[in-house]
């Protein structure tokens, strides 16, 4: 079955398999309940900040971080288990690069990485109960434009992607 009118520029699915969650360029996230059988149901829309590019879950599924291009944030929902619904939360911090365009976060839940094409660099954030907190450095260069990244299931790498070279860089996570 196909949803009318969801424009989506990225996907993703609670941790928990539960739910899924559908970011529309006009600021608005679509929330679906997912049955047994895979069927959605729409149970509702969150607003975004800004120019939405991309999100991640924490692992534990109680956030999802969303990238913001137009000024270049991250911004924290908290999401209820239960029902599905996001809200956002007030604020959101600063990136430190310029043309946020994806974002990761490691197995630990312990920091979250985005890519910023325009600045060419891969800022990481350390999460905790609040706003994420800049790590020392704030950002890495990372080739000429990055557009996406992940990390590996044992949180030890972060792979990014290069549009602006057609490279895969690997770039070790420190542990702590």
């Amino acid at each position: 079955r196909g949803y009318d009118h969801v424009v989506g520029v990225h996907v993703v699915v609670s941790p928990n398999g539960k739910f899924v969650y559908v970011g529309d360029p006009s600021g608005i996230i679509y929330e679906f309940k997912v049955d047994s059988a895979g069927v959605l149901t729409p149970i509702g829309t969150a607003s975004a900040e800004g120019c939405f590019t991309d999100f991640a879950f924490t692992p534990n599924g109680r956030n999802l971080y969303a990238t913001d291009d137009c000024i270049n944030f991250v911004h924290k929902y908290t999401a209820n288990p239960a029902t599905g619904e996001i809200e956002l939360e007030l604020g959101g911090t600063p990136t430190g690069g310029d043309g946020d365009s994806s974002v990761a976060i490691t197995p630990n839940g312990k920091t979250i990485y985005v890519t910023s094409i325009t600045s060419g660099t891969v800022c990481q954030l350390a999460l905790g109960s609040g706003d994420p907190v800049p790590l020392s450095p704030a950002s890495v260069l990372a080739l000429k434009h990055p557009v996406d990244e992940a990390v590996s299931p044992s949180g030890k790498n972060l792979y990014v992607s290069d549009e602006g070279s057609d490279n895969l860089s690997v770039y070790a996570i420190a542990t702590t």
